[in-house]
């Protein structure tokens, strides 16, 4: 077996958007990385008898939708620099090159095909709400004179930046429909609302949102649509819930989401039926109804609740797993039965597929048996790993009061039990996310590297529960910093761990507790700090999700958290560190913007503290998943000669 080299991941195949026609074809969305251009590639993918074949040819074709015996998607082939949406239709019988469907004067995202009309997600811009309706000659005057303006960013609401979409002053994501006969365009929302979830049957459109002119807020509204009156009703007008999910389901307004009463903003949601105005409990069972097991080896995001047949799906998170469920006599009944997770489903009357992880192998596609276990039928993935020295999970649980902690270790590449090996402890972000046994490449990395890597899931974590997973009240750097040093210990007891070289790394909220761990121990060697939080007073004000934070942490306002907030900020103990440390931030990191790491680094580096920090520009919070090949390459680097450095 071969050692995992640190850029394999270069010639991963990420799948999503898996749908199954009538016949029993199955179609998806590849996307793979192009070096070269330091790009990624989309393409829309037939899968026949383990044959997968691509059936588009465009650059990036990653949303579309089956009618009929065609495929309806969305591409950017044309010249025409206004604001737009192409849509394109591909023949499944005739096959051949897709031709020009239609193209409208909108910012488009997903689609649906709802009869006469397609429901379509778009963007509206404030400063020019009914765009969709101008000429194409008034379309290019509002263009040229935006671009007058590119030199300047004016900021005058909250949220005026959101990671991965840069900076959305006055921009709302609104429902258009668009008339099959004509193409005509309509939106349906009020451009001042920005709709969060939708949900269509026969005429009615249902869809809950935040309408504001401001500041946004966290509590959201139930609305109907009516297509064929063109009326809009309220359903909810309280401002008393955070919603995650709106759903028609068997005859009744199905509604997802939390008054937080309990455990806060970060409480797991529960189904509840809207009657009358009135939120009534249909499900109130302690789960995250949403996959949250994390993986820097998979793209974007797949179907989370979804209604087929009168039947209501989920991908909710069990522990460390993400398995495929369904509702049936108010309860959550898993359909999949193995260990890892599933990113993506589609249920059709030929059987329920899947893509999911497996154990460590990557995204493949599965059909579901009856007794929940998975019929590969693809093997797009299967070869890349083939012949190379994947470690395998071994799980280590860490007895506590009131609640175990689990975790796991993985050994490197020819391990030998008589020797002492250097070791890296990675942590993960969230807080409320999780880890599982699933292909983790970077960690791989670093086991063919030589290193015994250990993760495990502390307090604050997702899949156990809220009684876990709240850290609020000033619990951060406490319980989860206790339960992650505990497990570092049970980990040392059981394996050759050479203390002296054992360095610790983590991103976002494992940015954080990096942070907090130089601050509050030296039996480090080195740590590498990513994508981070070090002063919980800046990120409240200067975050994509900042006036958040003071929720997320139990206080009322943002004006009485600020001794609390200080108390748990990691820059309070800078004074503290000792520990080398590198910062890995990026320029377009809204979430977890770079002065957080900067004001760290300042901090220890002007008391003597070996310390680095490499920022990239053109990325955003999501470097280490989806950022720019090259980028993942040199982020890796970074970190791995950093740790190699003081391990050596």
């Amino acid at each position: 077996m071969k050692r995992i080299p640190q850029d394999l991941f270069h010639q991963f195949n990420f799948l999503t958007n898996l749908s199954v026609s009538s016949e029993g074809r199955i179609f998806f969305v590849g996307t793979k990385q192009d070096v070269e251009s330091n790009s990624y590639v989309s393409h829309i993918y037939e899968l026949k008898d383990s044959i997968v074949r691509q059936i588009t040819n465009g650059k990036n074709e990653a949303s579309f939708t089956l009618e009929n015996d065609t495929i309806l998607f969305l591409a950017r082939r044309s010249e025409d620099k206004t604001t737009h949406t192409e849509f394109y239709r591909l023949n499944l019988k005739e096959g051949g090159e897709a031709s020009p469907a239609f193209t409208v004067p909108v910012s488009g995202g997903s689609v649906k095909d709802i009869g006469d009309y397609y429901l379509m997600t778009g963007s509206t811009d404030l400063n020019c709400p009914d765009y969709h309706l101008l000429s194409k000659e008034d379309r290019e005057k509002y263009e040229e004179e935006k671009k007058e303006n590119d030199d300047y960013q004016v900021v005058d609401e909250y949220p005026f930046f959101f990671n991965g979409a840069g900076f959305i002053n006055k921009t709302r994501s609104s429902l258009y429909l668009i008339d099959k006969k004509t193409f005509s365009v309509e939106r349906i929302t009020p451009p001042t609302l920005d709709v969060e979830s939708s949900d269509w049957l026969g005429s009615e459109i249902l869809y809950t949102g935040i309408d504001y002119d401001a500041v946004k807020g966290k509590w959201a509204q139930v609305y109907r649509y009516d297509i064929e009156t063109r009326k809009t009703e309220c359903l909810y007008e309280k401002a008393d819930m955070l919603i995650h999910g709106v759903k028609h389901y068997k005859g009744k307004i199905l509604i997802l989401g939390t008054y937080g009463e309990r455990y806060g903003v970060t409480e797991s949601s529960k189904f509840y039926f809207l009657e009358n105005g009135v939120m009534k409990l249909f499900i109130g069972r302690d789960i995250s109804y949403w996959s949250s097991v994390g993986t820097d080896s998979k793209w974007g995001h797949g179907r989370g609740m979804e209604i087929v047949d009168g039947e209501l799906y989920l991908t909710p998170t069990l522990g460390p797993d993400s398995p495929l469920a369904r509702i049936e006599d108010e309860d959550i009944v898993c359909l999949t039965d193995f260990k890892g997770a599933v990113n993506d489903y589609c249920v059709t009357d030929n059987g329920i597929f899947v893509i999911a992880m497996e154990g460590q192998k990557l995204q493949e596609i599965y059909k579901v048996g009856e007794d929940g276990s998975l019929d590969q039928l693809s093997n797009i993935n299967t070869p890349v790993l083939a012949d190379y020295y994947v470690a395998k999970p071994e799980r280590v649980v860490v007895s506590k009061q009131p609640c175990d902690v689990e975790g796991w270790v993985l050994k490197p590449y020819g391990y030998d039990p008589g020797k002492k090996y250097p070791a890296i402890l990675d942590i993960h972000g969230g807080p409320r996310s999780a880890y599982g046994e699933i292909y983790y490449h970077e960690m791989q990395y670093w086991a063919s590297e030589g290193f015994i890597v250990m993760y495990c899931n502390p307090h604050g974590s997702d899949g156990y529960g809220n009684e876990f997973a709240d850290i609020r009240k000033e619990k951060y750097g406490t319980i989860d910093y206790e339960d992650i040093m505990d497990f570092c210990d049970e980990v040392i007891r059981n394996y050759p761990v050479d203390e002296k070289r054992l360095a610790v790394t983590g991103g976002s909220y494992g940015g954080f507790m990096t942070n907090w761990i130089i601050g509050h121990t030296d039996r480090f060697c080195c740590a590498a700090s990513q994508r981070s939080i070090s002063n919980w007073m800046s990120m409240m004000l200067a975050s994509d999700y900042g006036l958040d934070v003071p929720f997320e942490h139990g206080f009322d306002d943002i004006y009485d958290c600020t001794e609390g907030l200080w108390r748990v900020s990691p820059l309070k103990y800078a004074d503290k560190v000792k520990t080398p440390t590198l910062f890995i931030h990026s320029f377009e990191d809204y979430r977890c913007p770079y002065p957080e790491g900067l004001q760290l680094f300042t901090a220890i580096r002007a008391q003597g503290v070996d310390a680095r920090m490499c920022l990239f520009k053109g990325e955003n919070h999501e470097l280490s998943r989806s950022g720019k090949p090259k980028h993942r390459s040199r982020r890796l680097k970074e970190i791995t000669d950093w740790i190699k450095k003081y391990t050596a």
